[in-house]
């Protein structure tokens, strides 16, 4: 019988041994399973106690990998996926209301820099007869922008309080 901390352990090391396999093999299905398991780790173990900065590491950790990937391979679709599931954490975590604004403010920094800064320097913009970066990429630079600040609205509208303060407000 596995703690819950190894059994984290194993799981995120199942996603890191998926994300090698993808890139030695080149297999973008290799990639996006990889992707699924690695979100859904921290879904599927029950980490009673654990401090939010454990998670927000993890999914910092996560991501920049994914986003690593996809400028490495050109596999714009799994650095999109990402962003979406990272914003869907995000979601839930603001809904719950356990955590404090400025945790949600480092948060919405991270996704608008990983998602949005690191494939921008890493791919440049089109120079002279260079091809443009595929249309997935440029909509996941430009996401990396609004996703962070439709939630920064949210926390500033609400004072810092939760989603359901938010929808509240705004039946009002």
């Amino acid at each position: 019988a596995f703690g819950p901390i190894v059994a984290f352990v194993l799981v995120s090391a199942l996603t890191g041994g998926a994300m090698f396999l993808a890139l030695r093999t080149s297999s973008l299905p290799i990639a996006l399973l990889g992707l699924s398991g690695g979100f859904a780790a921290p879904l599927s173990l029950t980490l009673a106690g654990a401090a939010p900065a454990g998670l927000v590491l993890y999914v910092l950790v996560l991501d920049a990998a994914m986003v690593a990937l996809s400028i490495r391979r050109g596999w714009w679709s799994l650095s999109f996926m990402s962003l979406v599931a990272s914003a869907l954490y995000e979601a839930v975590w603001m809904h719950s209301g356990t955590t404090v604004a400025a945790w949600h403010a480092g948060v919405l920094v991270v996704l608008a820099g990983v998602f949005g800064a690191v494939p921008a320097f890493a791919m440049g913009e089109a120079a002279g007869g260079d091809e443009a970066p595929p249309p997935l990429a440029r909509l996941t630079r430009y996401a990396a922008i609004v996703v962070p600040l439709a939630f920064g609205a949210a926390l500033t509208l609400t004072g810092g309080a939760s989603a359901p303060s938010f929808a509240t407000m705004l039946l009002k």
